[in-house]
């Protein structure tokens, strides 16, 4: 009598329970539903339910395949040419950089552009610091400023000029020396990140890498510069 008065007694506690919950869920469910229309008649934006759907029909991501380009030298090319095996023209390629590949997507232009300066150098596996020494004094020659060139720890190449816009003939007497760096540290003086200089630069394809604004500390050539005042 007892073991049925309690199941009794438990059914009813679940029963309760659930018209309880039912009851919290649906004032829940039109509570939220007032406080959304009036945050959506004040901006779209404070409703979630709202601003998901506008950004799900205006923002869509495309999902795409790339495939490998068709340009450039290809394996099948190379082991013909070489008369190497297949698999080792393609470890070849894999570990070959291909600079200056030119294709022509319009079948009516026939002339490609004459820049080789890719090709016209020796490159460098090493980035390169750059910055403009000026002097108080001329020298025997008219110059008073000079372009200095540094890769760390311990490089350092000057060349001489008279002004400061002549540091592009520097950068070319540097190309035709020693070669191409992989990336060029500079500050942000007008006569690099402008004009021939940086021309020069992107034509050899060197990347740039222009460090901000007071910070001489993160340019090596400053500390390069530092030092050659000290030792002349």
């Amino acid at each position: 009598m007892i073991s049925n008065t309690t199941a009794e007694t438990s059914k009813t506690s679940v029963w309760r329970l659930n018209v309880v919950e039912r009851c919290v869920i649906s004032t829940y469910e039109r509570d939220h539903s007032q406080s959304s229309a009036m945050l959506a008649n004040i901006s779209p934006i404070l409703c979630g339910d709202l601003l998901a759907q506008a950004m799900n029909e205006r923002y869509r991501v495309a999902a795409f395949q790339v495939t490998p380009s068709a340009h450039g030298l290809s394996a099948e090319t190379l082991a013909k040419n070489w008369n190497i095996p297949m698999e080792r023209a393609k470890r070849t390629l894999a570990v070959t950089t291909q600079r200056g590949i030119r294709s022509r997507p319009n079948p009516m232009v026939q002339r490609f552009k004459t820049n080789d300066r890719m090709f016209r150098y020796n490159w460098l596996t090493s980035n390169m610091f750059t910055d403009t020494l000026e002097s108080g004094l001329k020298s025997v020659q008219q110059n008073k400023y000079a372009q200095i060139f540094v890769v760390p720890p311990n490089w350092t190449k000057a060349y001489a000029m008279k002004r400061k816009g002549d540091a592009h003939h520097c950068l070319s007497s540097l190309f035709h020396d020693i070669g191409v760096p992989e990336k060029m540290v500079m500050d942000g003086a007008k006569e690099q990140v402008q004009g021939e200089f940086r021309r020069k630069l992107k034509d050899a394809g060197c990347h740039v890498h222009v460090t901000e604004p007071h910070t001489p500390w993160s340019d090596r050539a400053e500390l390069a510069i530092r030092e050659l005042k000290r030792k002349t």
